[in-house]
């Protein structure tokens, strides 16, 4: 008799959890709504979000889940801190050589064009080109493109570019570390976002602040003019002094000119 009183509360009790877990249930899927079904099987595929992190599917449809909202500078500043750290063998894909003794291209900027590609501006002390490179969710950098001799592009040289690699629509964005505003020269210690659109000279012309001032002269180098103090005993300026630090340049030896008090790009 005992025997069978264990046998029956043993029923019993698993009988009561059964009710416990069937009610529960019950609970949780109600709360989940009418379109929830957590006994829909998904695929245990995960997908990478541009901050490292990733989601998995969920829902009735097997959908990926969101990524979390991004920090979008956070996000582009690793990319870049990623293509400089690769700088040493990307720039190997360029099908152009420094000169003049230069072994290899120093970036100068960086801008963000949308569908997951940059613009990048180097420069060997002598001449200047920008690359087109592609990159995926973990950061793996694709060669596309190099302009030669056009940097910064022309309005609409520059727009041709963005439509056809880039995304019209995405808010660009440029990074340097050193940019002119006026006159002063801004330096930054690490790459930081400038609102200047330092890849399209708007109307052709780069002007010399200096060059407006009575008190100025104009001199020559190799590759372009620039406005001095009237004071400055040079007669002649070195091609690096003015091709690296001045903004009155064109990235093409000996291609531009001065007339009326400017810079101007000559074909």
């Amino acid at each position: 008799m005992k025997k069978g009183y264990i046998y029956l509360g043993a029923v019993i009790t698993i009988s009561l959890i059964a009710v416990m877990l069937a009610a529960m249930a019950y609970v949780f899927l109600g709360s989940q709504g009418p379109n929830q079904n957590i006994f829909a099987g998904c695929t245990l595929e995960a997908k990478l979000c541009p901050d490292g992190s990733a989601v998995g599917r969920s829902g009735p449809n097997c959908e990926f889940m969101p990524c979390p909202a991004a920090d979008i500078e956070a996000t582009e500043r690793a990319v870049i801190n990623n293509f400089i750290a690769q700088w040493s063998k990307l720039q190997q894909s360029i099908p152009m050589q420094p000169v003049l003794g230069s072994t290899s291209w120093n970036v100068d900027d960086l801008q963000f064009i949308g569908d997951n590609t940059i613009l990048v501006a180097f420069e060997d002390g002598h001449i200047m080109g920008v690359a087109v490179y592609q990159y995926d969710s973990v950061h793996t950098f694709t060669y596309l493109a190099l302009y030669k001799d056009e940097y910064p592009f022309s309005q609409d040289s520059w727009q041709q570019v963005v439509t056809q690699y880039g995304n019209a629509d995405y808010q660009v964005a440029t990074y340097t570390k050193e940019i002119v505003r006026g006159t002063d020269v801004a330096r930054f210690d690490d790459w930081t976002s400038v609102p200047e659109n330092k890849f399209m000279n708007v109307e052709g012309v780069l002007v010399n602040w200096c060059s407006q001032d009575s008190d100025c002269k104009l001199i020559y180098s190799s590759c372009g003019c620039e406005a001095v103090l009237n004071s400055d005993p040079r007669t002649y300026l070195e091609a690096d002094e003015i091709c690296k630090l001045n903004e009155c340049t064109t990235p093409v030896q000996k291609s531009a000119a001065c007339a009326n008090n400017k810079c101007q790009i000559s074909n």
